[in-house]
């Protein structure tokens, strides 16, 4: 049985009737069936209008409502603060939980264009004011959540911008305020919609963007002490909100990871190692052998020597003595020395292909090491997990 019937008809009647105190009802706990659960009355609202699958035509007109709400609460604000004077922001907004189910409900509805607009209106005059009620640091953070998720163009970029520019209050990292500000302003880059013309061309991933993003996200990692960590939280967040397989990014990104600074560098590769794998592989292709730093040579090495490609390995190892060096891989395998995740990945496919195990890419290069490489562009095998990447035979 709906446990919703009742509250989807009094959604439906507040639409009819362009009603958005009945709304503002049901969003203050009137109304909402008995779930005995501790759910929020916005969640209940938005389990009612998709209990059977979303309503999308109820979902769109409540966006509408949820608009004069949102307009209700800044000219509130407004009023409240006319000429400067210090009011309790309750007193002025009314119920704190109210307000914050307003912007829950506003982050669940589909993009609206009078929302978002509402949204952004709310931001500036609340903006202008310094309010200080406790409840208003969550509000303000399902607010900024509200806006993320209803953006249908871009003008909120610049805002999102700004916001990576403030200052934590300390630089110990536990300004936990400082950091949700910096996460939502980042969400809110990698969640503004393409231009029609790009979307159309199947375009959604706007690397020039991310590529700005990331190095004010950077900007912002170097005010505290635990800069690294939030770095890799951001590039997780990338990962999350375009889940895109590590060729697709490694691809992208390999125009660009030169032009970022170390840490951030480190972050990109520790998140899709096959990053360093091409920019290695590239170099190797246009000879660019000084681009090669000497720890990632040594990624290649086995490899090459596995195939006797003694000459390649002089030419990418001429700055090493030869024979000092093939002694100390020798070493290294004689003691099983842990190896590079690229190490061991090429070097064990360049095995299993040699011992006539098929190709998992079609290609017409008849080299072990090519083949093993054209595999890893592909997706065929992987850099995160070189010991379970495929099915292996016992080499004893």
């Amino acid at each position: 049985m709906n446990p919703f019937i009742k509250l989807t008809n009094i959604l439906k009647e507040a639409v009819d009737h362009n009603n958005a105190d009945m709304l503002l009802q049901c969003l203050g706990g009137r109304h909402l069936p008995a779930l005995g659960n501790d759910d929020l009355a916005a969640d209940v609202v938005y389990q009612a209008m998709s209990f059977d699958g979303l309503d999308r035509e109820l979902a769109n007109s409540l966006a509408a409502l949820t608009a004069g709400l949102v307009d209700n609460a800044a000219t509130a604000i407004e009023t409240g603060w006319a000429g400067g004077s210090e009011h309790d922001a309750v007193n002025i907004i009314g119920d704190g939980l109210q307000l914050f189910n307003i912007f829950l409900l506003a982050s669940y509805l589909p993009a609206n264009s009078k929302l978002f607009q509402s949204l952004k209106d709310y931001y500036l005059t609340e903006s202008q004011f310094d309010i200080l009620a406790g409840d208003f640091i969550r509000i303000r953070a399902q607010m900024r959540q509200a806006i993320v998720t209803q953006q249908i163009d871009d003008s909120f970029e610049h805002v999102w911008f700004d916001v990576l520019k403030r200052d934590p209050a300390s630089k110990n990292g536990e300004d936990n305020e400082w950091k949700g500000l910096i996460y939502q302003a980042w969400k809110g880059l990698l969640w503004i919609h393409p231009e029609p013309e790009q979307r159309d061309a199947g375009i959604v991933v706007s690397m020039g963007r991310i590529d700005k993003g990331l190095k004010a996200m950077h900007e912002a990692a170097l005010k505290v002490d635990d800069g690294k960590s939030i770095l890799q939280y951001a590039v997780r967040i990338l990962n999350n909100a375009y889940p895109r397989s590590e060729t697709f990014w490694a691809k992208r990104f390999l125009e660009y990871i030169e032009s970022y600074p170390q840490l951030l560098k480190e972050v990109l590769k520790g998140q899709w190692p096959l990053i360093d794998v091409m920019y290695i592989w590239q170099c190797i292709q246009s000879e660019n052998e000084k681009a090669v730093t000497k720890d990632t040579r040594y990624g290649l090495a086995e490899t090459l020597k596995s195939q006797g490609k003694q000459e390649e390995l002089k030419k990418l190892y001429r700055d090493v003595d030869k024979d000092r060096f093939l002694g100390h891989m020798d070493e290294n395998i004689t003691l099983g020395t842990k190896s590079s995740r690229l190490e061991v990945l090429i070097h064990k496919r360049v095995k299993q292909l040699n011992k006539g195990l098929p190709k998992l890419i079609e290609t017409n290069s008849e080299d072990p090491v090519l083949i093993a490489f054209e595999e890893l562009f592909g997706g065929k095998i992987s850099l995160q997990e070189p010991d379970d990447a495929f099915i292996t035979e016992s080499e004893s």
